[in-house]
């Protein structure tokens, strides 16, 4: 466990003053639709509280909720924000295997989205394969092949 999740998992599980998980106080806010007061009155503590534990890990009531109804288009987003920031020179930069698991990604994500499964099976090999340039040596394809086999990479 990375020490990122470790402090995530801190905050949400973690009792506060009164002994109540932030975990317990976002799902009044949050699902139950709660308001600060409803919630303190619920949990015997004081608004101020619970705005102060809400706080602490920075979330805003409501906030959660709207980001879990949008998410696919808060993702978007920034999925266009990134691929738009590449550049040609940095794309050279990366390593084969940089490359080659972004194209994986990008592959399968579009494969999602028109309907696809994810996974590297002969088919999906074989589309790898036929949409590679003609320039990429046999060399470059043997690689590819060995680094997309389970338990291989490089």
């Amino acid at each position: 466990m990375s020490q990122e999740q470790a402090k995530n998992e801190d905050l949400t599980s973690k009792p506060g003053p009164k002994g109540i998980p932030i975990a317990t106080i976002i799902d009044y806010i949050e699902n139950r639709n709660l308001s600060l007061t409803e919630t303190a009155k619920l949990l015997d503590c004081t608004k101020s509280n619970i705005k102060q534990r809400l706080d602490h890990i920075g979330l805003k009531p409501g906030y959660l909720k709207t980001y879990k109804e949008n998410k696919a288009d808060i993702l978007a987003t920034y999925q266009y924000m990134i691929l738009n920031s590449l550049t040609p020179d940095e794309l050279k930069k990366a390593s084969f295997s940089q490359k080659m698991m972004g194209y994986g990604i990008l592959f399968d994500k579009e494969r999602l989205e028109r309907g696809g499964e994810i996974g590297v099976n002969n088919q999906s090999l074989t589309i790898v394969f036929n949409s590679l340039p003609p320039a990429v040596s046999e060399e470059l394809q043997r690689k590819l092949l060995t680094m997309m086999q389970p338990g291989k990479g490089g």
